[in-house]
Protein backbone atom coordinates (compact mmCIF):
# COMPACT_ATOMS: atom_id res chain seq x y z
CA UNK A 1 0.00 0.00 0.00
CA UNK A 2 1.46 3.09 -0.80
CA UNK A 3 -0.21 6.54 0.83
CA UNK A 4 0.77 9.20 -1.78
CA UNK A 5 0.29 12.13 1.62
CA UNK A 6 0.95 14.75 -0.61
CA UNK A 7 4.00 13.74 -2.53
CA UNK A 8 4.33 13.03 -6.49
CA UNK A 9 5.87 9.98 -8.09
CA UNK A 10 7.90 10.69 -11.02
CA UNK A 11 9.35 8.33 -13.89
CA UNK A 12 9.81 6.48 -16.86
CA UNK A 13 11.51 6.77 -20.40
CA UNK A 14 10.56 7.59 -23.69
CA UNK A 15 9.41 5.04 -25.51
CA UNK A 16 12.02 3.96 -28.45
CA UNK A 17 10.93 0.77 -30.48
CA UNK A 18 13.06 -2.01 -29.55
CA UNK A 19 15.05 -0.15 -26.64
CA UNK A 20 12.70 0.10 -23.84
CA UNK A 21 9.53 -1.76 -22.41
CA UNK A 22 6.41 -0.86 -20.48
CA UNK A 23 8.36 -1.60 -17.50
CA UNK A 24 11.01 1.08 -18.44
CA UNK A 25 8.48 3.82 -19.72
CA UNK A 26 6.13 3.59 -16.90
CA UNK A 27 6.46 5.89 -13.07
CA UNK A 28 5.27 2.66 -11.29
CA UNK A 29 5.77 -1.10 -12.90
CA UNK A 30 3.72 -3.69 -11.08
CA UNK A 31 4.59 -7.46 -12.10
CA UNK A 32 5.70 -10.90 -10.44
CA UNK A 33 2.04 -11.16 -8.96
CA UNK A 34 2.22 -8.01 -6.68
CA UNK A 35 -0.41 -6.69 -5.58
CA UNK A 36 -0.47 -2.94 -5.40
CA UNK A 37 -3.16 -0.24 -3.69
CA UNK A 38 -2.59 3.56 -3.88
CA UNK A 39 -4.60 5.68 -1.57
CA UNK A 40 -4.01 9.63 -0.56
CA UNK A 41 -3.89 12.66 -2.51
CA UNK A 42 -0.82 12.88 -4.56
CA UNK A 43 0.38 12.72 -8.64
CA UNK A 44 1.59 9.85 -9.85
CA UNK A 45 3.39 11.02 -13.24
CA UNK A 46 4.90 8.92 -16.14
CA UNK A 47 6.66 9.07 -19.27
CA UNK A 48 4.64 7.19 -21.14
CA UNK A 49 2.38 5.50 -18.87
CA UNK A 50 1.42 6.45 -15.20
CA UNK A 51 1.20 3.04 -13.44
CA UNK A 52 1.66 -0.81 -15.90
CA UNK A 53 0.47 -3.57 -14.76
CA UNK A 54 2.28 -6.16 -16.51
CA UNK A 55 1.60 -9.03 -14.09
CA UNK A 56 -0.42 -8.50 -10.96
CA UNK A 57 -3.05 -6.33 -9.72
CA UNK A 58 -3.35 -2.57 -8.68
CA UNK A 59 -6.25 -0.85 -6.95
CA UNK A 60 -6.31 2.81 -7.02
CA UNK A 61 -8.57 4.88 -4.37
CA UNK A 62 -7.31 8.03 -5.09
CA UNK A 63 -4.70 10.34 -6.34
CA UNK A 64 -3.59 11.91 -10.24
CA UNK A 65 -2.23 9.86 -12.56
CA UNK A 66 -1.24 11.55 -15.21
CA UNK A 67 1.54 10.38 -18.14
CA UNK A 68 1.39 10.89 -22.63
CA UNK A 69 -0.12 7.60 -23.63
CA UNK A 70 -1.73 6.09 -20.80
CA UNK A 71 -2.00 6.86 -17.34
CA UNK A 72 -2.84 3.26 -16.70
CA UNK A 73 -1.67 0.05 -19.17
CA UNK A 74 -2.83 -2.92 -18.68
CA UNK A 75 -1.27 -6.71 -20.29
CA UNK A 76 -1.62 -9.81 -17.43
CA UNK A 77 -3.48 -8.29 -14.38
CA UNK A 78 -6.42 -6.76 -13.15
CA UNK A 79 -6.49 -2.94 -12.60
CA UNK A 80 -9.30 -1.96 -9.65
CA UNK A 81 -10.39 2.15 -9.94
CA UNK A 82 -12.48 3.25 -7.05
CA UNK A 83 -11.39 6.91 -6.96
CA UNK A 84 -8.72 9.31 -8.47
CA UNK A 85 -8.13 11.58 -11.70
CA UNK A 86 -6.93 10.04 -14.73
CA UNK A 87 -5.70 11.96 -17.95
CA UNK A 88 -2.83 11.54 -20.68
CA UNK A 89 -1.39 14.32 -23.27
CA UNK A 90 -1.96 12.28 -26.41
CA UNK A 91 -4.78 10.38 -27.96
CA UNK A 92 -7.31 10.41 -24.77
CA UNK A 93 -9.11 7.27 -25.73
CA UNK A 94 -5.81 5.49 -24.71
CA UNK A 95 -6.07 7.14 -21.50
CA UNK A 96 -7.08 3.60 -20.09
CA UNK A 97 -5.79 0.61 -22.22
CA UNK A 98 -5.09 -2.67 -22.15
CA UNK A 99 -2.42 -4.53 -24.60
CA UNK A 100 -5.23 -5.36 -27.15
CA UNK A 101 -3.87 -9.47 -27.22
CA UNK A 102 -3.99 -9.65 -23.40
CA UNK A 103 -7.68 -7.94 -23.34
CA UNK A 104 -9.24 -10.41 -26.30
CA UNK A 105 -7.44 -13.56 -24.24
CA UNK A 106 -9.17 -12.34 -21.10
CA UNK A 107 -5.40 -11.43 -18.92
CA UNK A 108 -6.45 -7.88 -18.99
CA UNK A 109 -9.47 -6.41 -16.82
CA UNK A 110 -10.66 -3.51 -15.98
CA UNK A 111 -12.88 -2.92 -13.04
CA UNK A 112 -14.06 0.89 -12.32
CA UNK A 113 -16.55 2.08 -9.62
CA UNK A 114 -15.01 5.91 -9.23
CA UNK A 115 -13.00 8.25 -10.28
CA UNK A 116 -12.53 11.07 -12.91
CA UNK A 117 -11.49 11.00 -16.38
CA UNK A 118 -10.79 13.76 -18.93
CA UNK A 119 -12.67 13.53 -21.86
CA UNK A 120 -12.61 9.67 -21.65
CA UNK A 121 -16.19 7.93 -21.17
CA UNK A 122 -15.12 4.53 -19.39
CA UNK A 123 -18.45 3.13 -20.38
CA UNK A 124 -17.61 3.76 -24.27
CA UNK A 125 -13.85 3.06 -24.20
CA UNK A 126 -12.51 2.85 -27.96
CA UNK A 127 -9.40 1.54 -27.11
CA UNK A 128 -9.87 -2.16 -27.14
CA UNK A 129 -10.40 -2.23 -30.71
CA UNK A 130 -14.39 -1.53 -30.46
CA UNK A 131 -16.49 -0.15 -28.18
CA UNK A 132 -15.72 -1.71 -24.92
CA UNK A 133 -17.37 -1.13 -21.40
CA UNK A 134 -14.81 -0.73 -18.26
CA UNK A 135 -16.85 0.38 -15.65
CA UNK A 136 -18.37 -2.38 -13.31
CA UNK A 137 -21.88 -3.83 -13.42
CA UNK A 138 -24.03 -1.29 -11.85
CA UNK A 139 -22.17 1.37 -13.03
CA UNK A 140 -21.97 3.86 -15.47
CA UNK A 141 -20.23 7.38 -16.53
CA UNK A 142 -21.94 11.09 -16.49
CA UNK A 143 -20.16 13.85 -18.10
CA UNK A 144 -19.69 17.58 -16.75
CA UNK A 145 -17.08 19.93 -18.31
CA UNK A 146 -15.22 17.75 -20.36
CA UNK A 147 -14.62 15.21 -17.63
CA UNK A 148 -16.32 11.63 -16.95
CA UNK A 149 -17.28 10.70 -14.01
CA UNK A 150 -18.02 7.27 -12.40
CA UNK A 151 -21.31 6.70 -10.20
CA UNK A 152 -23.79 4.33 -9.72
CA UNK A 153 -26.40 3.51 -12.40
CA UNK A 154 -29.27 5.35 -9.92
CA UNK A 155 -26.89 8.75 -10.00
CA UNK A 156 -28.79 11.01 -12.22
CA UNK A 157 -27.25 14.22 -11.65
CA UNK A 158 -23.76 15.62 -11.40
CA UNK A 159 -23.76 18.84 -9.64
CA UNK A 160 -20.60 21.35 -8.52
CA UNK A 161 -21.91 24.15 -6.33
CA UNK A 162 -25.13 25.38 -4.26
CA UNK A 163 -26.82 26.71 -7.28
CA UNK A 164 -26.64 23.70 -9.26
CA UNK A 165 -28.33 21.73 -6.20
CA UNK A 166 -30.74 23.99 -5.72
CA UNK A 167 -31.47 23.81 -9.22
CA UNK A 168 -31.75 19.60 -9.23
CA UNK A 169 -33.57 19.11 -6.36
CA UNK A 170 -36.30 21.99 -7.82
CA UNK A 171 -36.23 19.49 -11.22
CA UNK A 172 -35.84 16.09 -9.19
CA UNK A 173 -38.78 13.37 -10.01
CA UNK A 174 -39.51 10.89 -8.21
CA UNK A 175 -36.29 9.44 -6.62
CA UNK A 176 -33.73 11.36 -8.40
CA UNK A 177 -30.39 10.64 -7.78
CA UNK A 178 -27.91 13.82 -7.38
CA UNK A 179 -23.88 13.35 -6.92
CA UNK A 180 -22.08 16.11 -5.20
CA UNK A 181 -18.70 16.72 -6.02
CA UNK A 182 -16.03 17.42 -3.47
CA UNK A 183 -16.73 20.81 -1.50
CA UNK A 184 -18.79 22.87 0.22
CA UNK A 185 -22.55 23.44 -0.29
CA UNK A 186 -24.08 26.56 1.39
CA UNK A 187 -27.32 27.52 1.48
CA UNK A 188 -30.92 26.71 2.40
CA UNK A 189 -31.76 23.49 0.06
CA UNK A 190 -35.82 22.89 -0.16
CA UNK A 191 -36.57 19.13 -0.50
CA UNK A 192 -40.11 19.31 -0.52
CA UNK A 193 -43.18 16.92 -1.33
CA UNK A 194 -39.68 15.09 -3.35
CA UNK A 195 -38.02 11.20 -3.11
CA UNK A 196 -34.25 11.79 -3.54
CA UNK A 197 -30.94 10.90 -3.11
CA UNK A 198 -27.53 12.92 -2.16
CA UNK A 199 -24.38 10.97 -2.41
CA UNK A 200 -20.79 12.23 -3.06
CA UNK A 201 -17.71 13.20 -0.70
CA UNK A 202 -18.93 16.37 0.13
CA UNK A 203 -20.28 19.25 2.60
CA UNK A 204 -23.33 20.88 2.96
CA UNK A 205 -23.07 23.72 5.53
CA UNK A 206 -26.52 25.29 6.11
CA UNK A 207 -29.66 23.49 6.08
CA UNK A 208 -31.90 20.69 3.91
CA UNK A 209 -35.36 20.98 4.60
CA UNK A 210 -37.00 17.80 3.91
CA UNK A 211 -41.11 18.27 4.08
CA UNK A 212 -43.42 15.31 3.07
CA UNK A 213 -40.14 14.21 1.58
CA UNK A 214 -37.89 10.59 1.61
CA UNK A 215 -34.15 11.84 1.63
CA UNK A 216 -31.45 9.33 1.46
CA UNK A 217 -27.88 10.49 2.30
CA UNK A 218 -25.36 8.46 1.05
CA UNK A 219 -21.49 9.72 1.86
Amino acid sequence: IINLNGFSITGGKEYIAGQTTGTDISAITVDNGARLTIKGEGTVTGTEYGVYVKKGEFTAKSGYYTANSSSVQISNGTLNIEGGKYSITDDKDYTINCINSDWNAGRAKVNITGGQFDSFNPAETKSEGGIANFCADGYTAVEKDGWYYVVADDVDVLVASGDELREAIANATTETGIKLMPGVYEGLFDVTGKDLMLTGDATIKGLVWAYNSNVTLKG
